[in-house]
């Protein structure tokens, strides 16, 4: 078996990224959630890692999840965070039959 995760941290405490985190539903206006509502999902996705020296590196993934990593973190002397992972997901189909774990592009992109 191969897998490959990339954890990440997001420090924006946008209504995407709580109910991404507590994996919510909206109950109503007024910024209601309801946690543990949602399943996660699957989906495509895009990794920029954009570097001041050598090559640029862009992240195709074809299937992947994300999903929460730990603690939110609520120290009222810094930013909240939100630790999150992407894990990337076996994928076979047409397109990417050759490449199921997707493929990198590095290169200078300004």
């Amino acid at each position: 078996m191969v897998s490959m995760s990339v954890p990440f941290t997001f420090d924006e405490m946008s209504a995407a990224n709580i109910q991404k985190f507590f994996l919510a539903s909206n109950l109503a206006a007024g910024g209601r959630y309801a946690v543990f509502e949602k399943a996660l999902t699957e989906g495509a996705a895009q990794v920029f890692f954009d570097t001041d020296v050598g090559n640029d590196i862009v992240y195709f993934i074809p299937n992947c999840i994300i999903r929460p990593d730990g603690a939110l973190s609520t120290n009222e002397e810094d930013w909240w965070s939100g630790p999150m992972v992407l894990d990337i997901l076996y994928y076979e189909n047409s397109h990417w039959a050759s490449k199921p774990y997707g493929f990198v592009l590095a290169s200078n992109i300004d």
